[in-house]
C-alpha cells in the first residue's frame, strides 16, 4: 500500500509494550501513543556502515560489509 508507513525496528521498550517490526505506525500509535519515531534511511544507514568498516581495517583486514 502506498503511504502506508510501518515499523522497521522496534527497541526492547517497544517490544515489551506489544509493538513489533512491520506493524503498521498508526497501530503502533494507538497502542503506545507516546511513542517517538525515527525515518528510516537506509542509503545514511549502508554509508556510516562502510566507515565503520573502513575504520575496523585498522585492526583486521577482514573486516567488511557483508551486503
Amino acid at each position: 500500500m502506498r503511504g502506508l508507513r510501518r515499523l522497521a525496528a522496534v527497541c526492547p521498550h517497544a517490544s515489551a509494550a506489544g509493538l513489533s517490526p512491520g506493524q503498521a505506525l498508526a497501530e503502533a500509535r494507538a497502542i503506545c501513543p507516546e511513542l517517538g519515531v525515527v525515518d528510516d534511511v537506509p542509503e545514511a544507514d549502508r554509508a556510516a556502515l562502510a566507515a565503520l568498516a573502513a575504520w575496523c581495517e585498522r585492526f583486521s583486514p577482514l573486516a567488511a560489509v557483508d551486503p
